[in-house]
């Protein structure tokens, strides 16, 4: 019996789509949200790129040709960097949010990835807006003030639900699902 690889890179794209925003770390008290969604995006795009290698079937546009080398550009500024850790790993002796080159490769791979592989149709969306529900219910909680798990640490009192900053909060991800939700109207 033949594994389709394909399939398992989608899946793996989806859960991680949904295990990142819920991804929280109760062992760094200064830091709920950024250790923990490291090593899960780590993990991640390493399956996935032993997958994507195996499959052995990649598309790879002008677009998918200029994120590669824009990272190549990212990795090669990185080995030149005056604190190389902090470029590779976005974090050094304690200060960091873990967005440094092998996060950013990591994104790089994941788009691509999901250029390729990701199958969207409306029970995926749907199930993708049910993993929602936590965290949009968390950003809610934030919004009236009465946060549970930053409340005595001192944080700033904003929106950012799971993800640790607003910012990413409102572009990005909210745009995804914005996105997501336009185009289930269009898939039957």
């Amino acid at each position: 019996m033949r594994i389709d690889l394909a399939k398992w890179i989608d899946f793996l794209l989806w859960s991680l789509i949904i295990i990142i925003p819920l991804a929280i770390s109760f062992y760094d008290i200064q830091n709920l949200f950024s250790p923990f969604k490291f090593p899960v995006l780590l993990f991640f795009t390493g399956l996935i790129l032993v997958l994507i290698i195996l499959h052995r079937r990649l598309k790879c546009d002008k677009i998918s040709l200029l994120a590669i080398f824009w990272i190549l550009l990212v990795f090669i500024a990185s080995l030149n960097a005056y604190n190389q850790e902090l470029a590779f790993l976005g974090f050094y002796n304690g200060f960091g949010r873990y967005e440094g080159f092998l996060s950013l490769f990591c994104y790089v791979l994941l788009w691509i990835a999901a250029k390729n592989f990701l199958i969207i149709n409306s029970k995926r969306i749907l199930i993708f807006f049910s993993g929602l529900i936590p965290f949009s219910f968390y950003a809610l909680i934030q919004y009236y003030g009465k946060d549970p798990l930053v409340i005595n640490y001192g944080f700033i009192p904003r929106i950012f639900s799971t993800i640790g900053n607003p910012n990413f909060v409102g572009v990005p991800y909210l745009l995804l699902t914005k996105s997501l939700s336009v185009l289930s109207h269009h898939i039957h």
